[in-house]
């Protein structure tokens, strides 16, 4: 949940709309161990072109990546996320999509596609969902944000994406009682059993690709 109000944080933020490259979304590098999903500290942060492979990915890319939106500061490629797994970057074009590698020593890693897009067309919406069993969640803009609150279980359920490419989170929320279940939309891959502990709220981030919302990473139940 930390990570998704610094995502907010950053969406709204005055100094984004006049600077001269673009931030990439805070992330949190992240690992599952034994079902437990922990940061990383210090975990190792790759950035290379889209669709670059292997792990971490290669090549890296070079004088692209910057610690201000001012690009007055340029960033090493690989560079080291905090003590908590924090990162972020920014990159000069407001057009384009790059890959991710995450890895630490003991760790495989994993990589992942983000896109940022100008300042004109990247937008943020909240939308709070009134529970149903079978709810729809459709999407308004670039980066999208669904609440919902169960005082039942859902059955199944339906996901509209906006355009290619968005971000889809959700934020599910157990009622008083608890223990209600959450059927993903069909086009939703990598969704989580969400927690079940009374008030106890899950949180998963989505990448929209075009054909299904693939997860960025493990969901976060909290507390």
């Amino acid at each position: 949940m930390k990570r998704f109000w610094l995502l907010l944080g950053l969406v709204l933020s005055p100094t984004s709309l006049f600077a001269q490259g673009a931030f990439i979304p805070p992330q949190t590098a992240l690992k599952n161990i034994n079902g437990i999903v922990m940061p990383i500290a210090n975990a190792t942060i790759t950035v290379c072109a889209a669709g670059a492979g292997g792990i971490p990915c290669s090549p890296a890319l070079v004088s692209t990546i910057f610690k201000d939106q001012g690009l007055t500061q340029p960033l090493s490629n690989p560079f080291t996320a905090d003590a908590n797994g924090n990162y972020q970057f920014a990159v000069s074009s407001t057009t384009a999509t790059y890959t991710v590698t995450v890895t630490s020593a003991g760790f495989s890693g994993y990589s992942y596609q983000v896109t940022v897009g100008t300042v004109a067309s990247a937008s943020f919406a909240a939308t709070a969902v009134t529970y149903s069993a079978t709810p729809t969640f459709t999407a308004t803009t670039s980066f999208q944000l669904f609440t919902m609150t169960l005082t039942g279980n859902v059955t199944s359920s339906t996901l509209t994406p906006w355009t290619l490419p968005s971000v889809v989170v959700f934020e599910l929320t157990q009622d008083a009682t608890g223990n209600r279940t959450f059927a993903w939309p069909s086009n939703v891959i990598g969704g989580a059993v969400i927690g079940n502990l009374a008030n106890q709220k899950t949180v998963q981030e989505f990448l929209w690709d075009g054909s299904n919302a693939i997860a960025l990473g493990p969901a976060i139940a909290n507390p």
